[in-house]
């Protein structure tokens, strides 16, 4: 009898790795934890996130920031300094160096795997397991990198409706993960994007969680918002800022909270927001 796929998902305690972890436990998949902690500023909250998932994580410290490092993002990015060069290459070879497990998985969806993505695209991950192909060559196991939610075609919304409508998680199990990339004290900082994000996922399904303060009061997300509803539907993906993914995390939650449908009314509301600030 042929052994269950072996697995290990880098987890840091937030929406997207939490999926991951159900999505392989659905498939049967025997699924270790790993978090490693590089030190940025929102750590803890990823730290406090997964204390209390009370999943066992195994939590490995890179001593890769200097003391007060600045990272500085895309200009006018409001993710908060999360641009580490090769983050992710680094990260996913040291967890298939320690667990050396069939598959690494990590967070990654579809819109975000473009090609400036350069370690989230097709060509990232094709070319990371062609080297790896080589350089686990002598052991038994020869981990894959994989990046299933990609691998799906799910964007965020995709990836939280499968979790929540198919009934493998709970509305609290889901509100308890951390996705807020600020380093303020609360759990959910609102200004960020991912927040905001969050924000209009949630009220399509009808949650609600607690912000430090609304997502429409900060410049970067009215910004971003004005700019997707004044992209066509029929937009190509490859010729717009904000993919249908991104767009159809954010639009469909603006017609519930503002009862209506209508772009220009909602642009009218956005402008004025901001022109307010």
């Amino acid at each position: 009898m042929s052994k269950n796929k072996s697995i290990t998902i880098l987890y840091s305690g937030g929406l997207d790795s939490f999926i991951m972890k159900k999505l392989a436990e659905s498939k049967g998949y025997d699924v270790k934890l790993m978090h490693f902690d590089i030190g940025q500023g929102y750590s803890k909250k990823e730290m406090d996130a997964i204390k209390n998932s009370g999943y066992d994580v195994e939590i490995r410290k890179v001593d890769w920031l200097r003391p007060h490092q600045e990272l500085s993002g895309k200009q006018e990015n409001n993710s908060g300094n999360i641009f580490i060069p090769g983050r992710n290459m680094i990260l996913a070879s040291l967890a298939a160096s320690i667990n050396l497990t069939d598959e690494i998985h990590m967070g990654g969806l579809k819109g975000e795997d473009h090609a400036k993505a350069t370690d989230k695209n097709k060509t990232f991950i094709d070319k990371t397991n062609d080297l790896w192909s080589y350089v686990y060559s002598p052991f038994d196991t020869v981990p894959k990198l994989v990046f299933p939610l990609v691998d799906n075609m799910w964007g965020k919304r995709d990836a939280v409706f499968w979790l929540y409508n198919g009934g493998y998680a709970t509305k609290e199990e889901i509100l308890s993960t951390s996705s807020c990339l600020s380093e303020s004290e609360s759990k959910n900082c609102g200004h960020c994007v991912v927040c905001c994000r969050r924000k209009y996922i949630f009220k399509q399904l009808g949650f609600e969680e607690k912000y430090e303060q609304d997502p429409l009061s900060g410049e970067s997300n009215l910004k971003m918002i004005i700019e997707m509803l004044k992209t066509p539907d029929n937009a190509l993906d490859e010729n717009v800022h904000y993919d249908h993914w991104r767009r159809e995390e954010i639009i469909p939650g603006l017609y519930i909270e503002f009862e209506t449908e209508n772009h220009d009314t909602l642009i009218k509301i956005m402008e004025e927001k901001l022109a307010n600030l």
